[in-house]
């Protein structure tokens, strides 16, 4: 059974590399980076981590924070616990 990899989508990829996901798309249309995959569903470019490394090691990117998108993630859960918290004093 092959293991499949989770798909990101560009802002979760441009998160990674530390970029705005303006930035990607122009490299895109440059023809600078392959093009995305797309969803099939709605269409929107998808990325896994083996993508986003060679974006990566195309654009000179040293390092690629896999990371980064679990902390936000984290981030936005607490923003909205906190939001709750202060609508139940008001």
């Amino acid at each position: 059974m092959t293991e499949q990899k989770k798909d990101y989508t560009m802002q979760q990829a441009a998160l990674m590399l530390d970029v705005h996901r303006d930035t990607i798309m122009y490299w895109e249309e440059k023809g600078l980076i392959p093009p995305a995959r797309r969803n099939q569903k709605n269409n929107y470019r998808v990325y896994n981590i083996d993508e986003v490394m060679k974006i990566a090691e195309l654009r000179g990117i040293g390092a690629v924070d896999e990371e980064a998108v679990e902390r936000e993630k984290i981030k936005r859960q607490l923003e909205r616990k906190r939001k709750k918290q202060l609508a139940a004093y008001s």
